[in-house]
């Protein structure tokens, strides 16, 4: 994708300057937002997604699943693009089962980067490890079990191996757990019509994100 020099100047002013790129960075978050609408035509959950710089926050809303006794109220995923290879050629293409109608029809695979990857793995091994324990622990009581996950999340898993890929999950209880996103790879949803367009998108975006940022 080819671009003037001086409208690569401005997207990085933009970025160094902490703003977000208007027009690609909404039109990505445009393409990863859907609502989940019951076969009763009611709205039961969003997905909505933001970029803050170079990190992208995606946000799934089950808005009043709490009041009919769901456990878990809503989930925020933030990912700094730069760790990803966003070239289109190191991009795969998943068809995930829709389990419901209207459901994103398509799946994009991003993979990490070497090195970031490395420390996201190491982070999974520590939380799988301290999951299992407390699920041992505490097989029944799920606050208790919740609650010492959180704490220990933040007391033995180092911050730093993946601070730029997480979720933070909120719990109708009131609890609240950050936890690591999968090594390996992270699948984005979405028509499959919009495919090609996202790829171009954020492929370009985060380019631009490089070279803000760069040394």
């Amino acid at each position: 994708m080819k671009r003037s020099v001086a409208a690569t100047v401005m997207t990085v002013l933009s970025l160094m300057s902490g703003s977000v790129q208007a027009g690609p960075a909404e039109r990505l978050a445009d393409i990863l937002a859907w609502d989940y609408v019951t076969p009763e035509g009611q709205l039961a959950s969003r997905k909505t997604a933001s970029f803050e710089g170079c990190v992208l926050k995606l946000t799934l809303d089950k808005l009043d699943a709490c009041s009919k006794g769901a456990s878990v109220g809503r989930s925020d995923t933030y990912i700094d693009i730069r760790i990803l290879k966003a070239d289109r050629a190191d991009v795969e293409h998943s068809r995930p089962a829709r389990p419901f109608p209207g459901a994103p029809g398509a799946g994009l695979v991003y993979s990490y980067r070497w090195a970031y990857n490395r420390l996201l793995k190491v982070a999974n091994a520590t939380g799988d490890r301290i999951f299992d324990e407390e699920f041992r622990k505490y097989p029944k009581d799920v606050a208790s079990r919740l609650e010492s996950l959180s704490e220990r999340y933040r007391e033995e898993i180092d911050p730093q191996s993946y601070s730029k890929s997480r979720e933070t999950v909120s719990y109708c209880s009131g609890a609240e757990l950050t936890t690591p996103l999968r090594a390996s790879s992270v699948t984005f949803f979405m028509a499959p019509e919009k495919t090609d367009e996202f790829i171009d998108l954020l492929e370009e975006y985060a380019l631009n994100c490089e070279a803000a940022y760069q040394g």
